[in-house]
Order: structure tokens, then sequence, then C-alpha cells
């Protein structure tokens, strides 16, 4: 029972990574794309700064 436990566990672990390294291509993505504009901080069109939303999932 502890081993399928401790699966689900890395599981959610490996998911999370996943998640996370998504994120860093698409904020690789947005940052050439504003260079490419000549923008600043990215927004996704909204008025939150990304560099705010990528510290909300460090």
């Amino acid at each position: 029972m502890k081993e399928m436990e401790n699966m689900r566990e890395e599981m959610k672990k490996m998911r999370l990574e996943v998640e996370r390294m998504k994120l860093e291509v698409e904020k690789m993505r947005v940052m050439e794309r504003e260079e490419a504009e000549g923008e600043g901080e990215g927004t996704y069109g909204l008025r939150i700064p990304f560099s705010y939303l990528w510290d909300l999932v460090k």
C-alpha cells in the first residue's frame, strides 16, 4: 500500500516538473516575441507582468 502512495507522489512530482518545463519554454517564447516586437515585460495581453506570473510557479 505504501508503494502505491509513493508512486502517486512520484507521478505528481513528474507532472509538476513537466508543467514547469512547459512554462519555461513558454517564457522563452514570450521573451523572444517581445524582443522581436521591442516590448518590455510580457503581459499575455493582460496587465499582469509575466515575471510576476513566473514567480508564482517557481
